[in-house]
């Protein structure tokens, strides 16, 4: 047993060669001063990442594939909620490699291999040709803190991780209650259904992104950045070792780098909680993955108990763009899925109107165009509006929420209903069952949901279902619960024509042949 090693990564270790023995997990429990009790709950709390071939089911992926295909079941394939290549959808990981298509008839994709990335990640000399690390040096050498966070406030940056709260307030209420042993974490962990800007970024662009870690880290005097990473993105971590390894080579040569704080990269396993921030501060500290209540919040209490910034991937990136740039522009990475002609992930100015987005970007006819999610499953879904600016206060006076930019296009053929269904069936098997309105209302709302395409629901059940989802809302300790209940009300507030339809047996879409319903 490596003593070195977390006991996070020791778990992995063993359970990722089969089914951990009784020896095994009393010798993690010895090596890591922990009850056996707590080794045998994080083992059955993880799933371990044991090579099998795997299919997605995010809802991308689920709109692309034949709904006549047998299932993942019958396939022998273990289910993922999101393999982080939406663009590609359907995808599986098969023998590992990341594969689109069908079971029978299916190719790898080019942008998950190691070749790709390598040959296509920027490298950190033509990330200094375009004026990188010009900020972190000029902070280095001046000390200067001041105009950074003046210019964060007056460009109105908001964080990309999906909550929107913009920045500079974030900083300013860390640095009140920031002292000597603080952490900057950064939110790596990606996993709603349709987001893959991060991965991305740390593969291609980890310069960027790194630059803007380590200007924050010193604009809030902070000496410790941890990563917390995916762990099923085994090439963005490889492609930000390498970038971590570049940068510190570059300042040792200036003879700079004990100006450098400590960076810690932590590949966490876990659901798509795990990527709610308190929640993956229990990863990282080798718990469950569940998230904490609050107040505290982390900029008091945060990881290891210490006052904590939490910034994602694409808002650090963001800052280094804003100090190197100089004009204030704000650029998103949009990921564009669903019913379009072209998916992908599209930089584009934040506040472009979504009809544009989706007809010169995602090369769809509009008139095609029947509902979007504009901040993917989380935000909810909108009545198609081509005016829709994508920004998160345009996005949120329209009803919903502009999350991490994950544009899901549904057409005119599609049923919302059977969408909404397979939206609530993602957020029940992605609960963490920590507290019971969303342990309890994830399950209702699918049933509910299943009872209405298959026309045995009545206009009783459903004005039930409604009072489940306000109760998930009220009552949830995280938004994973949050967004369940407040995405299932407001769709059948919007859509109540279609609802109603289906109460009377009708689908105009022609999905749902009100019978039985597959689980």
């Amino acid at each position: 047993m490596n003593t070195g090693e977390s006991i996070m990564d020791a778990i992995e270790r063993v359970s990722s060669a089969g089914e951990a023995t009784t020896d095994q997990k009393a010798e993690i429990a010895k090596v890591h001063h922990v009850p056996l009790s707590r080794v045998e709950s994080l083992i059955s709390f993880y799933e371990a990442d044991r090579g099998e071939d795997r299919i997605c089911t995010g809802l991308p992926c689920l709109m692309k594939r034949n709904a006549d295909s047998v299932s993942p079941e019958q396939d022998g394939l273990a289910k993922s909620s999101c393999l982080g290549y939406c663009d590609h959808a359907p995808v599986m990981r098969i023998k590992g490699k990341y594969v689109s298509g069908s079971r029978e008839n299916y190719s790898e994709i080019p942008e998950s291999t190691r070749e790709y990335v390598t040959k296509t990640r920027e490298t950190i000399e033509k990330y200094i040709s375009r004026g990188g690390y010009t900020t972190l040096n000029a902070l280095m050498v001046t000390g200067s803190k001041i105009d950074i966070l003046s210019m964060v406030e007056k460009s109105g940056l908001k964080g990309m991780g999906g909550a929107g709260f913009p920045v500079a307030a974030k900083w300013k209420s860390f640095i009140q209650n920031r002292t000597d042993d603080s952490f900057l974490l950064v939110n790596a962990h990606e996993g709603e259904p349709g987001t893959f800007k991060d991965r991305e970024i740390l593969e291609l662009n980890p310069h960027g992104f790194l630059e803007g870690a380590l200007i924050t880290a010193r604009v809030n005097c902070i000496w410790k950045i941890v990563i917390g990473l995916k762990k099923e993105y085994k090439l963005a971590a490889e492609s930000l070792e390498k970038a971590i390894s570049e940068m510190r080579e570059m300042y040792e040569v200036r003879e700079t780098k004990t100006l450098l704080p400590e960076i810690t990269v932590a590949r966490v396993g876990g659901s798509y909680v795990t990527g709610e921030e308190t929640a993956l501060m229990e990863a990282i500290e080798g718990k469950r993955s569940e998230p904490r209540l609050r107040p505290p919040f982390p900029t008091e209490i945060g990881l290891f108990g210490k006052p904590t910034l939490v910034q994602n991937v694409e808002t650090l990136a963001a800052v280094a763009q804003l100090s190197r740039e100089k004009d204030g522009s704000i650029f998103k990475r949009y990921s564009v899925t669903g019913d379009v002609g072209a998916p992908g992930l599209y930089r584009i100015r934040i506040g472009s109107p979504a009809g544009e987005v989706i007809e010169k970007q995602g090369k769809t006819d509009l008139a095609d165009v029947k509902a979007i999610m504009p901040g993917g499953l989380s935000g909810g879904m909108l009545p198609f509006s081509a005016e829709l600016k994508l920004d998160f206060d345009s996005v949120r006076s329209a009803g919903a929420g502009f999350g991490t930019g994950a544009m899901i296009v549904l057409s005119r053929e599609r049923c919302i209903i059977d969408t909404l269904l397979k939206t609530a069936r993602f957020f029940r098997d992605e609960s963490c069952g920590k507290c019971m309105p969303c342990r309890y209302g994830s399950k209702e709302l699918v049933r509910i949901l299943e009872d209405v395409i298959s026309g045995k629901a009545s206009e009783g059940e459903l004005k039930q279902a409604m009072n489940t989802a306000n109760a998930m809302i009220d009552g949830s300790i995280c938004a994973l619960g949050q967004a369940d209940g407040r995405v299932f009300i407001d769709t059948v507030t919007r859509f109540g024509k279609e609802f109603g339809d289906h109460l009377d047996e009708i689908c105009d879409a022609g999905v749902c042949r009100f019978g039985s319903v597959k689980q």
